[in-house]
């Protein structure tokens, strides 16, 4: 969320730039930004598979674990994070969308999610045991949701300029 803040600061540069080296240094700096965000996506769901490799080894023991479900499951939403990302940036690019509607949902969904991760894990906090784990389930899930979120965020990048 903060490269695609970034991406609607470059395009309203854009928008309100007077000169024409304005606008190319602005639009340079906007496709770059959108680079990042489509190559941050499968890499921070590479990087959150690593937290559920880390839950699999203190769940299980590193040794007896070998690949689980959650493995299995982690490696295909990471693929479709790759195949996704692919795909956006071949179709999307090109395509201009001048809606204020994306941002703000995006705006909203980000709050939401962060404003329930804390709630969630005080919660979990307050009412589990230290010595307990979470099912495997839930760190699958987690990283499944981040992924499904951030090629959203992804996909109207792709797309949007300043109105």
């Amino acid at each position: 969320m903060l490269f695609y803040s970034v991406l609607v600061l470059l395009r309203g540069l854009e928008k309100d730039a007077l000169s024409t080296a304005s606008v190319n240094a602005s639009e340079r700096a906007a496709s770059l930004t959108r680079g990042i965000i489509g190559g941050m996506v499968p890499l921070l769901v590479g990087l959150l598979y690593g937290g559920v490799r880390d839950h699999l080894d203190i769940a299980y023991g590193r040794i007896q674990t070998g690949v689980q479900w959650a493995d299995i499951f982690s490696w295909s939403v990471a693929a479709l994070a790759i195949v996704g990302s692919v795909l956006i940036a071949v179709r999307k690019y090109g395509t201009p969308d001048t809606s204020n509607v994306p941002v703000r949902r995006l705006t909203v969904a980000s709050v939401v999610l962060s404003l329930a991760s804390l709630v969630g894990t005080n919660v979990l906090i307050t009412i589990s045991d230290k010595d307990s784990l979470l099912p495997d389930v839930t760190s699958s899930g987690l990283l499944a949701g981040f992924a499904i979120f951030g090629t959203l965020v992804h996909n109207s990048a792709a797309k949007y300029r300043a109105p």
